[in-house]
Order: structure tokens, then C-alpha cells, then sequence
């Protein structure tokens, strides 16, 4: 259960020295890797921007990590597993936080890897967790 908030403040602790920085993803870096694994190991536009069931861990119990079935170029659980929080703001006033990917409770026809989210910013859920990117 982590916040949007919680989430980039654990995010931008991850960098290793003070060369280098940690946050979320951007929601431009989330679609660039979107775009980045369209044509590669067989998944089509289709498959990432309308339905990512037949990659994603969706449908399932629990989340699970590390599923071959959900690596896709050395990426993990991009698609379902758990929604991920992003720095990506939407336009709505009560929900400006953006979440990335589907969780696994939800169907990838419905929830696509390329797909957003809104919720609130105090929002939290078992199904919730962050991706960290370093630059």
C-alpha cells in the first residue's frame, strides 16, 4: 500500500551516489517504452495499446513478480502484476495522479500496458507499487 506521494519520495531516495538521480517514471518515459518493446519479441501495437492479456499478469489471484510469461526485453511486469504510480499528472481535478499497467485483478482488454489511470493523490491499494528510474 504506498501513495503517489510516498512513492516518489521512495523513488528519488534509490539513487546509488550524488551523481545520479531517482523518481518515478514521466509519463513520456512510460509510453517511450511502450513504443520500445512494439515490434520486439512479437508484440504488436495492438497488444500493448488494446489488449495486453496474452503478455500481462492479469486475471489472477495475487501478484507475482518475475513471470516469464510477463518479461518482455529484460523489462518486468509492464503489463498487469500491479498498477504503477507515475510522475504523469492527468487533467482531473480530483484525481491528478497518474498509475501505469493494469493491475492483475483486471483484464488486459480493459487495462492495457499503454493505458492510464486517475486517482487521488491519498489514494492507496494492495494493488499499487512504483517503478524507479535513474538518470
Amino acid at each position: 500500500n504506498i501513495t503517489c506521494s510516498n512513492a516518489q519520495i521512495k523513488a528519488s531516495g534509490y539513487a546509488p551516489d550524488s551523481t545520479k538521480t531517482s523518481s518515478l517514471l514521466f509519463g513520456i518515459q512510460w509510453d517511450l517504452v511502450c513504443k520500445y518493446l512494439e515490434g520486439k519479441e512479437g508484440l504488436t501495437q495492438a497488444m500493448i495499446n488494446s489488449d495486453s492479456s496474452s503478455w500481462g499478469r492479469y486475471s489472477a489471484s495475487s501478484p507475482q513478480a518475475g513471470l516469464d510469461r510477463n518479461k518482455r526485453m529484460n523489462i518486468y511486469d509492464f503489463a498487469g502484476n500491479l498498477w504503477e504510480w507515475t510522475l504523469e499528472k492527468t487533467t482531473h481535478s480530483l484525481y491528478p495522479c497518474a498509475s501505469r499497467g493494469g493491475g492483475y485483478s483486471y483484464t488486459g482488454s480493459i487495462h492495457p500496458a499503454s493505458g492510464r489511470h486517475d486517482d487521488s493523490t491519498s489514494y492507496t491499494s494492495s494493488v499499487f507499487s512504483f517503478r524507479a528510474t535513474f538518470y
